[in-house]
C-alpha cells in the first residue's frame, strides 16, 4: 500500500519531539509534504525535522503536488470559512480536536452546533483520541475475550486539577468555575470534554446514548451526571422514558451485578425525579434494565479529590508496571468499569488493573503500545487509501453534541431522555 503524502495545518501551542517520533517511527503510511502554522518559526522546525516543505499559508498548501489528505492538529486556530475551504477542498481530513471541530461545521453562529451542520464532501475522520488509549484498547479486549461487556462505568474528574484530559488536546488550563453551580457541565472547558468522554463511552460499551439525569444533591460529589446507554432498538420503545426513571431511581448500578466479584460500588443517589417513584405494580424485576449500561461522571471541586481507586484503595502510583509519570500530557480521568464477569480500573492511559470473577487481580504496563494519535494517524491513512477500518466520524460528532448541549443545561433533580 503506498504511502499517504499528508499537509498538517495548525501544529498547536503543544507540539513537541514527541509528536515528530510518532510520525516517524509508528506512522509508516504517512509522509509529510507541507507544514502550515500561524507560529512560522514552528512550522518551520517541524518541517525541518519532517523534511518537509514549510508553507506560508493555507491556499499555498493545498496547492503541493501529490497531497492526499490533511491533518488539522488545531482547528481551533481556525475560521470557519477557512475550514469551509478546507472541507470542500476534496481532500480527506482528519482534524481535532473534536470540540473543537463542531462549532467549525456548523453554517450558522447559533450556539447549537448540531443545527445546520455542513457535510462534508470526503472522508472526514474527528481527532477523538481517547478511544485509541492503550489502555482503552486493551479495555476493548477484556470485554470481549474474558471479563464480558461493560455494564457500568464511572469517571472520577477533579475539577481544581488542569489534568482532566491529555493536554495535547486542548493545550489550556482548566477552565474557572462555572457562573452558575447547578449547571456545571455548561462551562465552556468542561462542556468541550463532555464530547470526548461521552464518544468514549459510546465506544467502550458499543451502545447508544438513550438518556441522561443529573441526581439531586445528597452528601455525595457535588455535581454528578448519570448518562445511560442501551440497544440502539431502544429509543423507539415508547416505555423508555419510564425505564429510564426507573433506572435513575435505583440506588445501585443496573445489569446482572449477581456476579460482580469484588468491586465495591457507591451507592448512587436517588435524583428526587418526578414521577421517579415506581408503582408496585412494577416493582418487579424489569429485564430491559439488563440492556442498560450507566456512565456516572463525578465532578469533584477539591483539588485531589480523585475518588475512584482500585480495591483495597491503592494507589495507581504504587501498583507494579505503573508509569508514575502524572503531567498533563498523560492524564486522564480516573475511571472504573464493572463488567459482566469482572472489573478493569484505569488510572493511566497506558496501566490497567483488571480481575475477573473468582481469580486474582492483573495489572498491565502498557507503555510500550503504540500511542493513541500514531494509531488515529494509522488508521486515518488506510481508509484514505479505501481501507475500511471502522473509526469515528460526522454522525458521531453530532450525536454527542446534542447529548453535550442537552447534559450541559441539566439542573439537579432532573431527567431526560435523548430525542432521536
Amino acid at each position: 500500500m503506498s504511502k499517504v503524502a499528508v499537509g498538517i495545518i495548525g501544529l498547536g501551542p503543544d507540539w513537541s519531539e514527541q509528536h515528530l517520533q510518532v510520525l516517524a517511527t509508528h506512522c509508516p503510511m504517512l509522509e509529510v509534504a507541507a507544514v502550515y502554522d500561524k507560529v512560522p518559526a514552528r512550522a518551520e522546525t517541524a518541517a525541518r525535522a519532517l523534511r518537509a516543505a514549510a508553507v506560508t499559508g493555507i491556499r499555498a498548501l493545498l496547492k503541493t503536488p501529490g497531497l492526499d489528505a490533511l491533518l488539522v492538529r488545531d482547528a481551533s486556530a481556525l475560521p470557519r470559512p477557512l475550514f469551509r475551504n478546507l472541507l470542500d477542498s476534496g481532500l480527506p481530513i482528519c482534524a481535532g480536536p473534536a470540540h473543537a471541530v463542531l462549532p467549525l461545521l456548523s453554517r450558522t453562529d447559533s450556539p447549537d452546533e448540531t443545527a445546520a451542520m455542513a457535510e462534508p464532501t470526503t472522508e472526514f475522520v474527528p481527532d477523538l483520541p481517547l478511544r485509541f488509549h492503550p489502555a482503552t484498547v486493551r479495555l476493548q479486549e477484556l470485554s470481549a475475550t474474558t471479563l464480558g461487556p461493560p455494564m457500568h462505568i464511572e469517571l472520577d474528574v477533579d475539577r481544581g486539577s488542569a489534568q482532566l484530559l491529555p493536554a495535547e488536546l486542548f493545550g489550556s488550563p482548566s477552565p474557572p468555575p462555572a457562573s452558575n453551580p447547578d449547571t456545571p457541565f455548561a462551562d465552556d472547558g468542561l462542556a468541550d470534554r463532555l464530547v470526548h468522554w461521552l464518544d468514549w463511552c459510546r465506544h467502550v460499551t458499543q451502545k447508544s446514548i438513550l438518556g441522561v439525569c443529573r441526581p439531586a444533591a445528597t452528601g455525595g460529589p457535588p455535581h454528578t451526571l448519570r448518562v445511560w446507554l442501551g440497544p440502539k432498538r431502544m429509543a423507539k420503545d415508547e416505555r423508555l422514558a419510564d425505564l429510564l426513571r426507573r433506572a435513575c431511581s435505583s440506588r445501585k448500578p443496573v445489569g446482572p451485578h449477581d456476579k460482580k466479584g469484588p468491586s465495591q460500588h457507591r451507592e448512587a443517589e436517588s435524583p428526587n425525579l418526578p414521577g421517579a417513584a415506581i408503582a408496585p405494580e412494577h416493582a418487579g424485576r424489569n429485564a430491559a434494565l439488563d440492556h442498560l449500561t450507566e456512565c456516572r461522571i463525578d465532578l469533584r471541586t477539591a483539588a485531589g479529590g480523585r475518588g475512584l481507586r482500585v480495591p483495597g484503595d491503592v494507589a495507581a502510583e504504587s501498583l507494579p508496571g505503573v508509569v508514575s509519570d502524572r503531567s498533563p500530557t498523560t492524564e486522564m480521568p480516573a475511571v472504573r468499569i464493572q463488567c459482566q464477569n469482572g472489573w478493569v480500573a484505569i488510572n493511566h492511559p497506558a496501566q490497567v488493573q483488571w480481575q475477573k470473577v473468582g481469580e486474582p487481580p492483573v495489572t498491565e504496563s502498557l507503555t510500550h503500545d503504540r500511542p493513541a494519535m500514531a494509531i488515529l494517524w494509522n488508521v486515518f491513512a488506510r481508509r484514505v487509501r479505501g481501507g475500511l477500518l471502522p473509526t469515528a466520524g460526522l454522525e458521531d460528532l453530532q450525536i454527542v453534541a446534542r447529548i453535550r448541549r442537552l447534559a450541559a443545561n441539566l439542573p439537579p433533580g432532573s431527567l431526560a431522555a435523548v430525542d432521536r
